[in-house]
């Protein structure tokens, strides 16, 4: 991509991660590309973290995607629960889809 002369973003690398997502390497070119995002500091963004918290968990690797879902923070959207709740449910963590269903709709949902 750099070679190409393509600026690198947090939509380009979101676009990468989703390519990521679909190759069967056990998420190692995923994990490259977060490490790639950190050095150019675009892993804050919050449309980047999503895209982290799908692919780490269609890999399985929730504790990875609960990280990055955690440093997330305050800059949260239904997205990003959204990417949460779906990396839980195929790996078998009911008790944390309950969790954060909880957390979601009667702390931060405005009544």
């Amino acid at each position: 991509m750099g070679k190409e002369g393509v600026r690198k973003n947090n939509f380009t690398f979101s676009s990468v991660l989703r390519a990521c997502a679909i190759i069967s390497d056990d998420g190692i070119c995923g994990e490259q590309v977060h490490a790639n995002a950190i050095k150019l500091g675009l892993a804050s963004k919050s449309y980047l973290q999503c895209g982290l918290v799908n692919m780490y968990g269609k890999f399985g690797l929730i504790k990875d995607a609960k990280r990055v879902f955690i440093v997330n923070g305050s800059m949260r959207n239904r997205v990003c629960w959204n990417a949460m709740l779906t990396s839980y449910v195929p790996n078998g963590c009911l008790i944390d889809v309950c969790w954060c269903e909880y957390i979601f709709m009667y702390i931060l949902s405005p009544f």
